[in-house]
């Protein structure tokens, strides 16, 4: 009786860690290397986070631009926010949610103007 009872206890405790890990949001954080393309336009994200707190740097190229800028934002999953200030004092935001651990989908604004949808995915 003992034994089945421990083996009850120890099938409860994968199936609790089974389900905990399912999650399409990622483990880890938004850090390392996200790439997206809209319109001609590739913007690259190079990025560490510690706790929900994102720095980083990107570049934005194509359509005759070639721009750099530095980034903070939040990840909060299943939600990130970026602010990426660009060396032409353009000031972007993006608003998304996690897709799957390797992905986000939201949405690029300027001066508080959703102008395009927009993704990252992981490099």
């Amino acid at each position: 009786m003992k034994r089945l009872a421990t083996f009850c206890l120890a099938c409860g405790f994968a199936i609790v860690m089974a389900a905990c890990g399912g999650s399409t949001a990622p483990k880890d954080t938004f850090s390392g290397i996200w790439s997206g393309t809209t319109d001609g336009l590739t913007i690259t994200t190079t990025t560490s986070q510690t706790g929900s707190t994102i720095t980083g740097s990107c570049t934005a190229v194509g359509n005759s631009i070639n721009l750099t800028c530095t980034l903070t934002g939040t990840s909060s999953p299943p939600t990130l926010t970026l602010t990426m200030a660009f060396s032409d004092a353009e000031l972007v935001t993006f608003a998304a949610s996690y897709a799957n651990r390797d992905s986000v989908v939201g949405t690029l604004s300027e001066n508080d103007t959703a102008f395009t949808s927009f993704s990252f995915k992981k490099q």
